[in-house]
């Protein structure tokens, strides 16, 4: 009996010494030059925590895009008028991005990713920088579109620290090409870019083909002139958008086809008072939208042919 229970201590003692070497090795701690991690499953899970990362980082690039454009088009369509809105967005802008800052300083980074995140990081502090100078000159001058320039002079740098950020993240992953769910870089701005031109001239082709024409063949004079009255207002807002959006190598020449078409009816239905309506002014105005449906296949074949 006595033996049996010094077996057991000992096998006891044996098991606690395992247990405690495997303790040690899990909470052994390294140091990559800013904080101290643990290895082994703890540092898996840091590691595995970190990389939701990308959600935030999709998510924020996203939304600085939209504030540009959204600054980018006040300036042409409301200036003054519209400043208190602009005034707001900007100011919440600032807020967003001065938690996220504080956030990323924050944040236990693992060994690999240290360089990058640094990076990024730096191109959103420039940028934050960017919008104070540009809240400056709003409650100045008010919405004007030289004062956007330093906004779209800062994203560049965001799109550069995100693509290799965004390379690390896919070879930890393993993942070959792109995610089919979240990216950042140039990747994310190419879906912005085509999002983006989709939605507006998709619309701006549904008020011609199912709003304007029909109206003008049917000759319903009151309501085609406000169907025209209404793509007047609607035509330069996409104009300029088509300007100051930054333009995929791959749709540069579509783009520009696309472009001039939407800028050619523009100036024909701006020019052209209803009461002139005849069979000439009606060949004229399907001529200039079968213009846009043309260059708008074109933009959708490159799309289909750029798959990333």
């Amino acid at each position: 009996m006595l033996k049996k229970g010094i077996i057991a201590l000992l096998l006891m003692g044996i098991g606690f010494l395992c247990t405690s070497c495997i303790t040690v090795q899990q909470k052994q701690t390294i140091g990559d030059g800013v904080k101290l991690f643990e290895t082994g499953y703890d540092n898996k899970m840091r590691d595995f925590t970190y990389d939701h990362k990308v959600d935030d980082f999709a998510t924020t690039n996203t939304d600085i895009k939209n504030f540009i454009l959204l600054q980018s088009e006040g300036a042409f369509m409301l200036g003054p008028a519209g400043v208190d809105y602009y005034k707001t967005s900007v100011a919440n802008m600032i807020l967003t991005l001065q938690r996220f800052t504080d956030e990323m300083e924050q944040t236990s980074v693992p060994k690999q990713y240290k360089q990058a995140h640094e990076d990024l990081l730096q191109a959103y502090q420039n940028f934050f920088d960017a919008v104070t100078v540009y809240q400056k000159a709003l409650n100045k001058d008010g919405i004007t579109t030289s004062n956007i320039e330093g906004l779209f002079s800062a994203y560049p740098q965001i799109t550069l620290a995100s693509e290799k950020w965004y390379t690390l993240y896919k070879k930890g992953k393993a993942i070959q090409g792109p995610s089919k769910y979240i990216v950042i870089g140039n990747l994310q701005d190419r879906w912005f870019y085509i999002n983006s031109t989709q939605s507006r001239i998709e619309e701006t082709l549904g008020m011609i083909k199912s709003n304007l024409l029909p109206r003008v063949e049917k000759k319903d004079n009151n309501s085609a002139d406000k169907m025209q009255h209404n793509l007047v207002h609607h035509l330069p807002s996409v104009i300029f958008y088509m300007k100051i959006i930054q333009v995929p190598e791959s749709f540069s020449t579509a783009h520009q086809h696309l472009l001039s078409a939407c800028e050619n009816f523009y100036n024909f239905i701006k020019d052209t008072q209803y009461q002139q309506n005849n069979e000439e002014y009606q060949e004229k105005l399907k001529g200039c939208y079968e213009d846009i449906e043309k260059a708008w296949k074109e933009w959708k074949l490159v799309e289909g042919e750029d798959q990333f």
